[in-house]
């Protein structure tokens, strides 16, 4: 079966008041981040009212053939002229969808008799705008315009449809709606690596990093310092200069750079000077109110202080467990388990616990 691609992108965006599909997530807009996730697909179309309304996108636009009629209209025009057996089908809000999810629902299609396959996650929500659409749905996507009935799902009630659970992938289907929706999925996301000192803070962050990279995160790091700190070795020219006075250093190469300012950090500053991390980990800052991984791992009397004064943890981490334990309804994980600790991070990232800056 050749599978092809749709993006809807023809929709009026009302709750969020600008158009959806030149929303920016890292500095791209939610359609070219789609577009480059799809672009393995033979045919990939953008679904829009009128192409000659949208001169900003620069891919192949099929027009509705029906006006006002909704995605099903986008939907029945794409798979009355496409050249694929079948298309892929997204909305253009959903920026987080990966290129990986949509190749295995095309693995999950080629071994169905279905004319559909539909998207259902974890949540048990039906996501009929997500999935996957063979040119035999063409006929009855027709009659249900015709008679002037839009509902996607009445459409479906007339078709032979697989509805796959893609679980733990259900977190690539959030839609993004409204300002407060993009605004949440835009902010960083934080977690502090809390506990005493000489805990380990540092090596667990060490490990965990390397981690996060493999699963597809960016990391930054912001550690803060209790004492004052050299922001150079002594005897090189910055570390000079720094003594003498300056209220700002900056060493430089082809690849990276070292900015030291002579001044206070305010913490709403950090996020944009981690440019386009996904992740930032905050070593230290164990009496603040970001998320926290919190390690158990000092004096009887420091543990128990962190666990009646620390808030919004996350889960703690000790070298006393093997498996996972409960402490306050709340997951311990041996500091040596890396993989469960990073799933735990992970799934509280893709639900948007982590959201702080």
């Amino acid at each position: 079966m050749n599978t092809g691609c749709l993006i809807l992108a023809g929709g009026k965006s009302r709750r969020m008041g600008y158009r959806k599909s030149s929303l920016r997530l890292n500095g791209t807009t939610f359609l070219d981040k789609l577009i480059f996730e799809l672009r393995d697909f033979p045919e990939i179309l953008v679904s829009v009212d009128d192409a000659a309304r949208h001169p900003e996108i620069p891919y192949s636009m099929i027009d509705d053939r029906y006006s006002d009629c909704g995605p099903m209209s986008g939907l029945y025009s794409a798979l009355s002229v496409c050249e694929s057996d079948a298309l892929l089908v997204l909305p253009c809000d959903v920026p987080l969808f990966s290129g990986t999810l949509a190749h295995h629902l095309q693995e999950v299609m080629k071994h169905s008799d279905t004319d559909a396959l539909i998207c259902v996650t974890a949540d048990e929500r039906v996501h009929p705008l997500c999935g996957i659409y063979r040119k035999s749905c063409t006929p009855v996507l027709k009659r249900c315009l015709d008679n002037g009935n839009l509902r996607i799902m009445d459409a479906l009630n007339n078709l032979k449809v697989h509805f796959y659970h893609v679980e733990e992938d259900s977190w690539q289907l959030q839609n993004i709606n409204t300002p407060e929706e993009y605004q949440k999925l835009t902010a960083k996301s934080c977690l502090a690596i809390s506990g005493f000192k000489n805990s380990g803070k540092t090596t667990l962050m060490e490990r965990l990093i390397p981690e996060l990279i493999h699963r597809g995160l960016k990391v930054a790091t912001v550690k803060h310092d209790g004492h004052s700190f050299e922001p150079d070795s002594p005897g090189t020219d910055s570390y000079r200069f720094w003594q003498a006075g300056v209220s700002a250093s900056i060493v430089y190469d082809n690849d990276k750079y070292s900015v030291v300012k002579r001044e206070p950090l305010q913490e709403s500053a950090i996020a944009g000077l981690v440019g386009d991390a996904d992740l930032v980990l905050l070593e230290g800052f164990k009496w603040s109110d970001y998320p926290k991984l919190i390690l158990l791992t000092g004096s009887d009397e420091q543990n128990n202080s962190l666990l009646a004064s620390a808030s919004n943890c996350i889960s703690y981490i000790t070298a006393d467990f093997s498996t996972e334990q409960l402490i306050q309804d709340t997951p311990v994980y041996c500091r040596d388990n890396i993989e469960a600790i990073a799933d735990c991070i992970l799934q509280h990232y893709h639900n948007g616990d982590l959201k702080h800056l």
